[in-house]
């Protein structure tokens, strides 16, 4: 094996071991997108499942809370931290 195949054999183990990790944070943004899009297709109405103190109505918003946003600038603002802070998540390996 030479230096330029093993090279290549360890990008192509780290990219396969950083898919693997990295599955989950995709799935959750792409999770929280999907919805997004379909409560800009609706007219904003998912967001009255969002949390509301002080009301017995809102606590189905306590599990849904991650992914009601109010709006695309709010779902970039949470996308990006998502990305980096999982991200290291993952590096580190602490999960």
């Amino acid at each position: 094996m030479t230096d330029t195949d093993l090279l290549l054999y360890d990008q192509e183990s780290l990219m396969s071991f950083l898919k693997g990790r990295l599955q989950p944070i995709i799935i959750i943004l792409a999770i929280i997108w999907v919805v997004e899009i379909v409560n800009m297709g609706i007219g904003h109405r998912l967001t009255s499942y969002g949390v509301f103190p002080r009301r017995f109505e809102g606590l189905i918003g306590i599990p849904l809370f991650p992914f009601i946003h109010g709006g695309v600038w709010h779902a970039i603002s949470n996308t990006l931290p998502i990305l980096i802070l999982g991200g290291l998540t993952v590096v580190t390996g602490t999960l």
